[in-house]
């Protein structure tokens, strides 16, 4: 399933022109350096064009089928193969196939001897296999209001907010501190689940091996880390195995009709052992944003909530909101490297 087919297909709609054109590029992470992850952005492909003869068009290479970013003909750069006849030259390569938003790498299904950190008054933490052996660590439950509450009452500082957070006043939800109860934290909005994370020692889900996660890569278990822990490593559809499960989570077709304290739903369990409620129950926050010609940038949540149909519950679903939307069905979960 995939939720971003637009967004590619405007990527990738250069492909039909007749002489390569520079895609625009669009920063995927929220404040990373590193250069962004954009569906259309490809690799070399070991096919060439061939060259044009007496001044004919030379062909762009074919797409590559292996994983990863798709694989771009060396035509796709521009360069079509020289005629061989005269003073007449090779015409315009052809442009590159799709991109694969595919896995690279190899799951290996072991933790081996991670250790996760054990904090007071935060969600206990679950050590989860990555890709090329990069094991991690997430939360076993969504944040709860109590675990959440404990932090206010240490008195954070939004001074000490990174620059997209700037304009973020306040941690305490619209309706005040919150009940130290276990259901999930919500109406808490994106720079509020990042700061908390941050403050306990821990950092909001990104990408594995540190910092955002590509925006257009949500589905891709060897680069992010909430998709890979859901979904056993990229291997399954649901948390609790590849097919749907109406009763399994607290979702709209089980109409439990509101969010239930973490961990109630013993069967909505995985995709690793230990940890709970990844499908419904509250939509989750995770360090994936995308910046916005005007307004606040869109950042990814994940899950579904309780009042989600089966369309958006399964691991590889993501939903956008602004980075400052607070609400009700919307909380997050906690990651450590």
């Amino acid at each position: 399933m995939r939720r971003d087919m637009l967004h590619r297909a405007l990527f990738l709609g250069f492909a039909t022109l007749p002489v390569a054109v520079a895609a625009t590029q669009i920063a995927a992470g929220c404040g990373s350096s590193e250069p962004p992850d954009v569906i259309g952005q490809t690799t070399a492909s070991t096919t060439t064009g061939s060259g044009g003869s007496g001044g004919s068009a030379g062909n762009g290479g074919a797409s590559s089928a292996s994983s990863g970013a798709g694989g771009a003909g060396t035509g796709g750069a521009g360069s079509g193969g020289m005629g061989n006849g005269g003073a007449g030259n090779g015409g315009a390569g052809g442009m590159g196939g799709a991109a694969s938003s595919s896995s690279s790498g190899t799951f290996v299904d072991d933790a081996g001897a991670k250790t996760c950190p054990s904090i007071a008054n935060t969600a206990a933490m679950v050590a989860v296999p990555g890709w090329d052996g990069k094991a991690y660590c997430i939360d076993a439950t969504e944040v709860t209001n109590a675990q959440y509450a404990a932090w206010l009452e240490s008195g954070p500082s939004v001074a000490n907010q990174s620059a997209v957070c700037a304009s973020n006043l306040s941690f305490t939800p619209p309706a005040g501190t919150p009940p130290k109860d276990d259901y999930p934290v919500g109406s808490v909005d994106w720079c509020d689940a990042f700061a908390y994370c941050k403050a306990v020692g821990k950092r909001l889900c990104g990408r594995i091996g540190g910092g955002p996660a590509p925006y257009y890569a949500h589905d891709d278990a060897s680069r992010n880390q909430w998709f890979s822990a859901c979904s056993h490593g990229g291997t399954q559809s649901y948390p609790y195995g590849q097919a749907y499960d109406a009763n399994a989570c607290n979702v709209k077709d089980a109409a439990y009709g509101a969010v239930l304290p973490v961990g109630t739903l013993a069967s909505c369990k995985g995709g690793f052992e230990g940890l709970v409620d990844m499908s419904g129950n509250a939509w989750e926050w995770e360090d994936s944003c995308i910046p916005t010609d005007g307004g606040a940038d869109l950042c990814r949540r994940r899950g579904g909530s309780f009042s989600s149909a089966a369309d958006n519950v399964d691991c590889d679903v993501s939903s956008t909101r602004p980075r400052d939307a607070a609400e009700a069905n919307t909380g997050f979960r906690c990651c450590a490297d």
